[in-house]
């Protein structure tokens, strides 16, 4: 009945067609869902098939009686099964994919790439019949698969009843959209985790960070430990044929804070410093220190963010640990440089014992930058722009000196007596150098 079929269904499709020659011009701009270009695609140029309602409903009538198929769309030259099973059913153009004679591989891209994962069949919404039958199709439920059928029509059909030139009795493969995949479980890992992917590849493998191991695999779960000195951030994912398919982020431990917040601010202002902790730490509180407090004012200490309000002129600590269901995390440090906005220098520590610090009023630096370009000093002088620091003892003498652009200086002080010394810093400009009285004790 098949071969009478076959017969019946070409005559139908082709001959109230004959003597038309079909042209194509050569297209380059079809893509994978990852952007891979696909190869041997080709748009018709010539007039496509046409057909009465009359011989449509007949070739209908010949699929329904013959192969318990459903015809959905008619019979084109414009495209094949594997464009409408990888392009056209995903809202693309009306294309021929693998257009050269002998070409069963053009389509392979889609999963080559790994635009698709292959899975077992009750997951795919794509089917690639044996490379020997060299078709495409569509899986639209357990029942039922949906293809083109050469220059014939879209049909709807069961998994084996197509035309035998399609080799249906041979192994299929079957394949889903990378995007479809998804891990679930645990989001927070302390000692060890479980998760599972969904849905499950033909062939994968587990992949995660540093900070984690692989401890065992069950069905499509598998259990994770955090690694006994590594915390913070991690991931893990699944990888498929040589690509990651998805990943998902997970918090290793106890929260790892990172502080945000400005390194150097004037004087008599407010600063805001916030904790940054890794996706699905979910921290359930906050511990803040300034260090030393000094009689600056400090606001919000249980939340992620904390507000100074600086009233003393110096050098410190903003320090933060944070915790979560794991236990409370280690404390973080932030090193922070408040200036009075009249001085130009601040040195520190003061008294100093090992080595003597000097930071700058990054305001003043760019207000003396910009003198030196529109004031009346040298050309010589704006190409070599330096702050002079000199550190004298108190005959006068001079001990130690550094130049600086801008950026902070140490000097050391570790071989220096016991004593009071003078700091100098000038910027070229002014008649006279900043100055700072300096203690060393070791």
């Amino acid at each position: 009945m098949k071969r009478i079929l076959l017969l019946t269904v070409w005559l139908v499709w082709l001959g109230f067609n004959a003597g038309i020659a079909q042209t194509y011009t050569v297209v380059t701009n079809v893509k994978t869902p990852n952007n891979s270009t696909v190869q041997d695609v080709r748009s018709l140029t010539s007039s496509d098939l046409s057909y009465s309602s009359q011989q449509l409903a007949a070739l209908a009538a010949d699929l329904a009686a013959n192969y318990g198929a459903e015809l959905i769309e008619p019979p084109s030259y414009k495209y094949n099964c594997h464009a409408y099973a990888w392009h056209v059913s995903e809202g693309g153009s009306k294309v021929w994919i693998g257009y050269t004679t002998g070409n069963v591989t053009a389509e392979d891209i889609y999963w080559t790439d790994g635009s698709y994962v292959e899975v077992p069949e009750s997951y795919a919404t794509k089917v690639s019949y044996h490379q020997d039958g060299n078709h495409s199709a569509i899986r639209l439920n357990s029942t039922w698969y949906q293809s083109k059928w050469g220059q014939g029509g879209v049909v709807k059909h069961y998994p084996n009843n197509v035309d035998p030139i399609y080799q249906p009795s041979k192994t299929k493969k079957f394949y889903v959209r990378k995007t479809a995949f998804s891990i679930s479980g645990s989001n927070s890992i302390c000692s060890s985790g479980t998760v599972t992917i969904s849905p499950t590849p033909t062939s994968y493998s587990w992949n995660c960070s540093s900070n984690l191991t692989l401890s065992s695999t069950s069905g499509n779960s598998a259990t994770f430990s955090k690694n006994s000195t590594l915390g913070g951030a991690g991931w893990v994912s699944i990888v498929s044929n040589g690509i990651e398919v998805v990943r998902k982020a997970v918090n290793v431990g106890t929260p790892a804070v990172t502080i945000t917040g400005p390194s150097s601010t004037p004087n008599g202002q407010y600063a805001t410093f916030h904790a940054v902790t890794p996706t699905g730490a979910n921290p359930t509180g906050y511990q803040w220190i300034l260090n030393p407090q000094l009689n600056n004012n400090v606001y919000s200490t249980d939340t992620h963010a904390m507000d100074v309000a600086f009233y003393t002129a110096g050098n410190y600590q903003v320090v933060c640990r944070a915790t979560n269901s794991c236990g409370q995390g280690e404390y973080t440090t932030m090193n922070v440089n408040v200036y009075n906005t009249s001085s130009y220098s601040l040195a520190y520590p003061n008294p100093a014992s090992a080595s003597l610090t000097v930071s700058f009023n990054p305001e003043l630096v760019a207000q003396t930058r910009v003198s030196l370009q529109t004031g009346a000093a040298t050309a010589a002088a704006r190409r070599t722009f330096a702050l002079d620091v000199k550190l004298y003892d108190r005959f006068g003498t001079l001990q130690r000196q550094a130049l600086s652009a801008g950026e902070e200086v140490t000097l050391d002080v570790a071989g220096l007596p016991d004593g009071i010394y003078v700091l100098h810093v000038h910027d070229g400009i002014a008649a006279t150098p900043e100055v700072h009285k300096i203690i060393v004790s070791h």
